[in-house]
């Protein structure tokens, strides 16, 4: 039996269901993304310091390897983190809409120019998609930061915070704090 042909391919998202198991794979922009799914160690120390942040206000829905789905344009981004409602999660599907998703992390890792510019380059993707809280972690650079309140394909707030200080995260009535200082 033959396997698919790329030219009888309809979408990126056909490309997309063809990987296996064992890599991390995303649309943007029209154009897949494969990486390694094993982050290194600091990125999955700063994933667990985001985790323990909301979880210390009594926040605990908050998942990996979940798709984000941006709807019109079928980009697909897989966070490092997302906040979902419980409900959304409760089925057989691997893709969400961005609109149900309450919060992103994406944490930058490496130095590769182009990998970091495309790192942040998702942030139009995400505010298309009406994601309210998106937080970019840069640990090349030292820096996180925080965009809110989608317009389009922006945000209208995008607060860059230094390592080391907190980053105040909007979470409902009760803001997170999260300490960057071990980051």
């Amino acid at each position: 039996m033959r396997g698919p042909i790329l030219e009888d391919m309809v979408s990126a998202h056909d490309i997309y269901e063809m990987l296996p198991s064992g890599v991390h794979a995303e649309v943007i922009e029209g154009e897949v993304i494969v990486n390694a799914a094993t982050p290194a160690g600091r990125h999955a120390l700063i994933i667990q310091f985001v985790r323990d942040a909301f979880a210390s206000r009594g926040i605990k829905n908050l998942y990996e390897n979940t798709t984000l789905l941006v709807e019109p344009d079928e980009d697909a981004y897989v966070p490092d983190l997302a906040r979902w409602p419980v409900e959304v999660l409760r089925t057989e599907a691997w893709e969400f809409p961005a609109s149900e998703c309450l919060f992103a992390l994406e944490v930058v890792s490496g130095d590769r120019v182009g990998k970091r510019q495309r790192d942040y380059r998702k942030a139009a993707g995400y505010a298309r998609g009406g994601v309210p809280v998106l937080l970019i972690v840069d640990s090349a650079q030292r820096v996180c930061t925080l965009y809110t309140e989608p317009k389009g394909s922006e945000y209208l707030v995008r607060r860059v915070t230094a390592f080391g200080e907190p980053v105040i995260i909007p979470a409902g009535a009760f803001p997170v704090t999260l300490a960057t200082d071990k980051f």
